[in-house]
């Protein structure tokens, strides 16, 4: 399973292979991942490659190791919107809206970061926009630290002429 002549380390197409295991519902929010002895078995890697591959899973949010019980789905939070000015003409104005209304309302200092690049589409996304496979699209994507969520957006025909 693991290709060892690609370039990619082994522990990211571990991590890449149970992601997808995870998204097609194959290890369902709530379930236990199999024992670090059987992932050893399964991909042929060492323990430390299925630590690392775990490792980024739960820095993905998509895990939680619970000690002597094992790793667990994590189920998707409900997002919880805090702020009450957070639709307030004064927080568009200072743009903290959601997010950063929220974060001064709880007392901690975010730290935003934004990304944005031009990909083509996949089969995915281009099924989602409704758009041909390999158009152009923006993409936009918003890490926000401290809370650990991400937010990403997709547009069609958005570069300037």
């Amino acid at each position: 399973m693991i290709d060892r002549v690609s370039g990619v380390p082994a522990y990211r197409q571990v991590a890449a292979d149970l992601r997808g295991k995870i998204s097609d519902g194959t290890y369902p929010a709530g379930s236990k991942l199999p024992s670090e002895r059987t992932l050893i078995d399964d991909y042929g890697v060492s323990r430390i490659t299925i630590r690392e591959a775990i490792g980024l899973l739960r820095s993905e949010g998509l895990v939680v190791a619970e000690h002597g019980r094992g790793v667990f789905v994590r189920a998707t939070a409900p997002l919880v919107r805090l702020s009450r000015s957070r639709l307030s003409k004064a927080a568009r104005d200072a743009n903290q809206a959601y997010f950063l209304g929220d974060a001064a309302s709880t007392g901690f200092t975010p730290t935003v970061q934004v990304t944005i690049r031009f990909e083509d589409a996949s089969p995915e996304h281009a099924a989602v926009l409704d758009v041909p496979v390999g158009s152009e699209l923006l993409v936009r994507q918003r890490v926000m630290l401290e809370t650990v969520s991400r937010c990403s957006s997709l547009r069609h025909d958005c570069r300037a002429n």
